[in-house]
């Protein structure tokens, strides 16, 4: 289909345009072009109708001899013509002697910016005016261009020869001829722009830039179909307003062919293999699919690619932690299920940082253990384990010891009767919270383990047997013991007397019964230490120390599994009880100290520059030696900086120690240029022989360089002087 469009001019500037005054200016663009039987032709004018005869010839291409028009573009009277394969010279007769015209009346404001482009697509023919289609035609058969006829802009000819008539005055700019018929979306897409030249089916581009009295009119296309200016046909500063383009740049246009315009999200228009649809390469640094991402990148090294921060979770591909809650992204999505953009997934009041790195709970469950309370609340208020149901293992969960019992959940026998609270509740129905449920006058602890009596009839309560305080032991027993029978706990420390007489064996008049700084109910009920023995792990420490001080667990001689006790390293060693490596050199405190007796406190037992476990467990050097093979140089130096072997004195086999090649300026990773100490009174010869060729002075010299010998001598004298020493 072939189509002629006029548009109205665009608002921003280009380069110049040529301009044509009449009296037979032309711009000859000589013979021999052929764009094909479907074509565009497209050009911005601004005129003067009838500014030197009733017509204006725009475009041309004229048969020679004959001055038929194989293809016409100009104003005629009052109308737009567009002629092909005319059939007389005389463009006032096409209209009505002519077959295969368009004639199109219009009205024209001289000088007005208009924009005309013609496309053909074999024998279909539409005109366009401003964008509107006015009229189609429909040729008798497909455009044959000739060799001879001659194709110009700006004049026309009557007999094929002279171009002496119907002359064009006022402006052209942008001129194109293209290969292929463009569809009214494409014309209308492309006027407003100034092309680069290189836009795909571009047969010629005369964008009319050319400098004034330049004479040529170049074609920036990719054919160098350059036009000559002829009479006074020239360039000046363009009125008509294009928008430069350098190709690829605009957004309706699809300049490299792909089938996609930017405008449709190709990100790259001057690149076939980059569009919405092409296969992404991962980590090339290109984005071939244009969703915004080199796939397989991780810029911020959280495990999850770019493309899947930005498209499937939301998170910022520059952030690995985008939510701040101590986790990256990747552990979040991949390891532990949670929300990479909630810093709190439960919303429990705890971060899923806090609730992985620090508690070790469930951030996807606010109560982690199912015991009533949500981690936040056992971390927080009642001080509880957010993995234990039962914190103090007495047989009620940590929930319903707050929320029903008010009970203490980390007590077990929270009134102090002798009674767990799981046995007072679950097993007997007394009261948790009263020491003498049935206020018969007997400890519900001493009824059920020692009278054998209800504790929820207070009628049946031993008190005849003169047990006053009901902790178990009668009056008459406290006595003996010097115990306060009317105090159920004379020492205070938490245990009932009863308890302490007959079950734990502890001093009921001494609240800490071996005098390790911890009341024995403490150690009982709480640290699960021998209230009997002040160092329950035997290692060294008392259970109070450990307990207060250290923060190591006195129920284990060795807290941190190092293979040296607690005490040991609090009292001899003085390395940290709690850190299985004290200085952090990949070598377990009980390891340095039994085995290879370095210094567990120091990484680098012989300062060399190696760590101790690095030359333990990786270069196999002595870390009691900082040179361990007597070269001169550490071991630090061969491995990190000289790359010789520090376990071979002589690296290269050259013959002379690593430490005396560095000292001399050789390489001691090259046995070539090793020269042996005890032959340095012949390097020397050998050296000034290179002067005096043996035996004497040669190679033109009369005498050795005096500097030089010095040098030579210095040399000898520091070998000699390293090899005995």
């Amino acid at each position: 289909m072939f189509f002629l469009a006029l548009f109205a001019a665009p608002a921003s500037a280009a380069g110049n345009h040529a301009v044509f005054s009449g009296d037979e200016d032309r711009i000859n663009l000589g013979v021999g072009l052929d764009p094909s039987s479907r074509f565009t032709w497209e050009g911005w004018v601004s005129f003067e109708q009838g500014g030197s005869s009733s017509y204006d010839t725009i475009f041309e291409v004229a048969e020679a001899g004959t001055g038929l028009n194989l293809f016409y573009v100009g104003w005629v009277s009052t109308g737009w013509q567009i002629e092909f394969n005319d059939v007389n010279a005389s463009e006032g007769s096409s209209c009505t002697d002519g077959t295969e015209v368009i004639c199109v009346a219009d009205t024209y404001t001289d000088f007005d910016l208009t924009h005309l482009a013609v496309t053909v697509d074999g024998t279909d023919v539409v005109f366009y005016v401003n964008g509107v289609s006015t009229q189609t035609l429909t040729l008798t058969g497909a455009m044959v261009w000739s060799s001879t006829a001659e194709w110009g802009m700006g004049a026309d000819t009557d007999d094929g020869s002279d171009y002496t008539s119907d002359y064009y005055t006022g402006d052209l700019d942008e001129v194109r001829l293209w290969e292929t018929a463009h569809d009214a979306d494409t014309v209308a897409c492309l006027m407003d722009y100034a092309l680069s030249g290189a836009e795909p089916d571009l047969y010629a581009l005369w964008s009319m830039d050319d400098a004034a009295g330049s004479g040529t009119a170049t074609d920036a296309g990719p054919n160098g179909l350059d036009g000559t200016c002829e009479s006074n046909a020239d360039f000046e500063s363009s009125a008509f307003g294009l928008t430069p383009s350098v190709g690829g740049d605009i957004p309706c246009y699809d300049f490299d062919g792909d089938g996609e315009t930017p405008a449709d999200g190709d990100c790259d228009d001057t690149d076939a293999d980059i569009n919405t649809s092409a296969t992404e390469i991962d980590s090339n640094g290109i984005d071939e699919d244009c969703d915004g991402y080199d796939g397989g990148v991780d810029t911020d090294g959280d495990g999850l690619t770019d493309e899947e921060e930005g498209e499937v979770y939301g998170t910022d591909p520059d952030v690995a932690d985008t939510d701040g809650d101590g986790l990256d992204d990747g552990e979040e999505v991949l390891s532990y299920g949670t929300d990479p953009l909630n810093e709190d997934t439960d919303g429990e009041g705890l971060s899923d940082g806090e609730e992985v790195l620090t508690y070790g709970t469930d951030p996807n469950d606010k109560n982690s253990d199912d015991d009533g309370l949500n981690d936040y609340r056992e971390v927080t208020e009642t001080d509880t384990d957010p993995n234990d149901s039962d914190s103090d293992d007495d047989g009620l969960r940590d929930g319903d010891e707050v929320k029903i019992y008010e009970t203490d959940p980390n007590e077990k026998d929270t009134d102090g009767d002798g009674l767990e609270d799981g046995e007072e509740v679950l097993t007997y129905g007394t009261d948790p919270l009263d020491t003498d449920t049935d206020d018969g006058g007997v400890d519900d602890g001493t009824e059920v383990d020692t009278d054998g009596t209800d504790p929820l009839d207070g009628s049946d309560d031993n008190v005849g047997s003169g047990d006053s305080d009901g902790d178990g032991l009668s009056d008459a027993e406290e006595e003996a013991l010097g115990t306060d029978p009317d105090n159920a706990d004379t020492d205070g420390d938490g245990l009932s007397d009863g308890v302490e007489a007959n079950s734990t064996e502890t001093d009921p008049l001494d609240t800490d019964s071996d005098d390790d700084g911890l009341a024995d109910g403490t150690e009982v009920n709480d640290t699960g230490t021998d209230p009997n023995d002040s160092d329950s792990d035997d290692d060294g420490l008392n259970d109070s120390t450990e307990v207060n001080d250290t923060e190591t667990d006195p129920n284990n001689g060795d807290s941190d599994g190092d293979g040296l006790g607690d005490g040991l390293e609090v009292n001899e060693t003085q390395t940290d009880p709690n850190d299985s490596d004290s200085d952090d050199d990949g070598l377990e405190d009980g390891t340095e100290v039994n085995r290879i007796q370095t210094d567990p406190n120091d990484s680098d037992s012989d300062d060399d520059g190696l760590d101790d476990g690095t030359e333990v467990n990786e270069t196999e050097t002595n870390p009691l030696d900082s040179d361990t093979d007597d070269d001169g140089l550490d071991d630090g130096t061969e491995v990190n900086e000289t790359e010789t072997d520090p376990k071979d004195a002589d690296t290269d086999d050259g013959g002379v120690d690593d430490g005396d090649e560095v000292e001399a300026g050789s390489d001691p990773l090259d046995g070539s240029d090793d020269v042996p100490l005890d032959e340095g009174e012949d390097v020397l010869t050998e050296l000034e022989g290179r002067y005096t060729g043996g035996s004497g002075m040669q190679c033109g010299s009369t005498q050795m360089p005096v500097g030089f010998g010095g040098l030579l001598l210095g040399l000898f004298g520091v070998l000699v002087l390293r090899r005995r020493s």
